[in-house]
């Protein structure tokens, strides 16, 4: 027998229950919905956003997690298209918008750029300013170093995700579609493709394309602290610098002294545009047959704390050692140059194991002086020799004309692309009397932009005597160099008796293109820093060469030394198909005579800067003191006439084929007798 259920009514609850048990349901549904979410999230319903960065919802709608913790992209992503969000306020970014098979990928505040146009297979690339979150600071990806990158970090065009963020210092693989060298590195949180640097024809090529290695030596200690002072690791230091050496141009390279101990120094400098030659410094009174292996551990260590960082271009090991241990009084100085040279390429070679195939190119630096020992075979310093070095770095300061040295004998040892790793003219007008400076801002800026003319028009030169690259010395007067050692506040005038600068003296305190004074933490740029801007920035910086030349620096009959620099100005025109670069050249007559001696010739080659030129100019012989020489300015754009005339002892009676004398600038001066 079954028992019939009997269905009672409900009976209607007074109302003041009815008011209770809804405010009781309100109260459960919004303690268990946020929960509920929570929960999914957790247990890993889809692949889960970091908070602020940019969530990728694949396939079926899986979840993704917005930096307001709002869940987006479930239920919305129809047929097999990707809904990416990444939004601020809590919104799907493009939700509503992805038909059939095409993808919404959307990076802004909360809302997909362009939406409504993606239909059918269509891609709509959302481009704002989304994934910093709400006040919190994202946390970067961390997958193991050297591993794939995740799919998220590749944009649907091919290219690096700019708000995907990693953990700096990381260096990860990547297809070849988007880093031709198939690795990525970390730079402050953002994903940047490493570079190959290489070397060909005597050129540095960058991702294969030929680049000129034009910058300044940086190394700007503060008035009143020794050489060793680290401002690679203060952040106010470089920060202040690095916007202003930008504004020097395109891909201005800093050529260090020291080594970099803070990664965010590499950082800033790659953020603004600028390249780094890291220096590995050596102690020049080393035994090196002692301690070659404990610095391979330490550049080692360094490598590999640079990690392929995308700013450094190259590595320079030492800095005129050789020459500083033959200089010296050592008993065994010949010896330790041929372990000097042992070791160096034993470093070298660390650079490269370490590196592997993307490894930057190495250099150490020469000097180009006589008693240079590079290059010597008894040394173990022939390029046979040194299989690891790539390039040859040489500090050149005979003269204005920079190119008269890349002919020379000493250029002619190799074979090798040459730097020229330091030029320059220092900003002190010496006088011998008083042994005091004062600040000489327009010779320094005449004969800096003359020599940066110089040099890069050698880029353009056959290998044999071809320039790679050259820099300033300095960015900023470092007065710890000067004499005596223990006064680093302020500038002296110490130095030494050099003839080829204007004053005939050099003052090592007084290189920079910007000076410094203590308790000033502004540096004040002179006069030649403005004419490098000026010529380094240009759209076009090499189009023109030359039309007119004149001579400002001597009145008539001035007396002279043996040797003095000579200045003026110079009016462009465009270059013709087939010339080379404008050549001046000075020529030497003695009075009442007929043959002409040229000096060698200096580049005009930038219609860019200031139409200024300077030049070391030598008249007579010992014995012709008190006699007159005229001074005639010539060029030429002939590349035939320039080779004839710039061969040793070359001079002429009759004016050669090609050569535009401008006689109606010509000056008489005197030598003192």
């Amino acid at each position: 027998m079954h028992r019939k259920r009997i269905l009672v009514p409900c009976q209607q609850s007074p109302p003041k229950l009815q008011l209770f048990r809804r405010i009781r349901s309100w109260v459960t549904l919004a303690i268990l919905l946020p929960a509920t979410a929570w929960f999914l999230m957790g247990c890993q319903l889809g692949p889960v956003a970091l908070p602020g960065e940019n969530g990728n919802s694949q396939g079926n709608g899986q979840t993704n997690k917005n930096s307001n913790g709002t869940v987006t992209g479930n239920g919305n992503a129809n047929g097999s298209g990707n809904n990416n969000g990444s939004g601020n306020n809590g919104n799907a970014n493009g939700t509503g918008n992805n038909n059939g098979s095409g993808n919404s990928n959307g990076t802004g505040n909360g809302n997909t750029n362009g939406t409504g146009n993606n239909n059918g297979s269509g891609n709509n690339n959302g481009n704002g300013t989304g994934g910093l979150g709400t006040g919190k600071e994202p946390l970067p990806w961390t997958g193991p170093a050297g591993s794939p990158l995740p799919s998220e970090a590749v944009q649907s065009n091919g290219k690096l995700n700019p708000a995907f963020q990693c953990q700096n210092g990381l260096t990860y693989q990547t297809p070849s579609s988007v880093c031709a060298t198939e690795k990525a590195t970390c730079v402050n949180l953002a994903l940047r493709c490493v570079h190959k640097v290489a070397l060909q024809e005597g050129r540095f090529v960058q991702d294969g394309t030929p680049s000129f290695l034009r910058g300044v030596v940086y190394n700007p200690v503060p008035a009143c602290k020794p050489y060793g002072h680290d401002f690679t690791d203060e952040p106010e230091v470089y920060k202040r610098d690095f916007p202003l050496l930008k504004s020097l141009g395109k891909d201005v390279v800093l050529r260090m002294l020291r080594p970099i101990t803070n990664r965010h120094f590499l950082h800033h400098a790659y953020e603004n545009g600028l390249r780094i030659v890291a220096a590995y410094p050596i102690k020049w009174d080393s035994v090196f047959s002692r301690d070659c292996a404990t610095m391979e551990s330490e550049l080692r260590e360094r490598i590999q704390f640079y990690q392929h960082h995308p700013a450094i271009v190259a590595y320079s090991i030492g800095e005129q050692v050789a020459l500083h241990i033959r200089n010296s009084t050592m008993p065994d100085k010949e010896q330790r140059i041929k372990d000097w040279y042992v070791c160096l390429n034993k470093l070298a070679g660390v650079v490269k194991q370490t590196e592997g195939a993307l490894a930057r190119p190495v250099t150490t630096l020469s000097a180009a002086h006589p008693n240079e020992p590079l290059g010597t075979a008894s040394y173990g310093a022939a390029e046979a020799n040194l299989t690891n070095i790539d390039f040859h770095t040489f500090n050149v300061y005979l003269d204005t004309q920079v190119k008269s040295w890349l002919r020379g004998s000493q250029r002619k040892q190799f074979q090798k692309p040459v730097v020229i790793g330091s030029y320059g003219m220092d900003a002190c007008a010496y006088n011998p009397t008083t042994k005091q400076c004062t600040e000489d801002q327009d010779n320094q800026a005449r004969a800096i932009v003359t020599l940066a003319r110089d040099v890069q028009s050698a880029f353009d030169d056959p290998a044999a005597t071809r320039a790679a690259g050259g820099f300033v010395m300095s960015y900023s007067d470092e007065l710890w160099r000067g004499e005596p050692a223990q006064d680093i506040c302020q500038q002296n005038s110490s130095g030494f008796h050099h003839a080829n600068f204007f004053d005939g003296h050099y003052n090592l305190e007084w290189f920079g293109l910007v000076n410094i004074h203590q308790n000033t933490s502004q540096p004040k740029p002179r006069k030649a820093f403005l004419a490098l801007q000026s010529l380094w920035s240009g759209a076009n910086p090499w189009p023109a060469t030359a039309s007119n030349l004149t001579i400002l620096s001597h009145a008539p009959n001035t007396q002279v030394d043996k040797q003095f620099l000579l200045w003026g100005n110079f009016e462009g025109f465009t270059k013709k198909p087939g010339e080379s670069w404008a050549a001046l050249f000075i020529l030497i007559r003695p009075f009442q005579g007929s043959d002409h001696y040229p000096m060698p010739p200096i580049s005009l080659c930038c219609g860019n800067g200031p139409q200024e030129w300077m030049m070391a100019v030598q008249v007579g012989r010992e014995q012709d003191n008190g006699k007159k020489f005229e001074l005639v300015p010539a060029y030429t754009t002939n590349p035939a006439t320039y080779q004839k005339m710039i061969q040793p002892g070359y001079f002429f009676t009759s004016k050669p084929d090609g050569l535009v004398l401008l006689k109606n600038q010509a000056v008489m001066v005197v030598r003192k007798p």
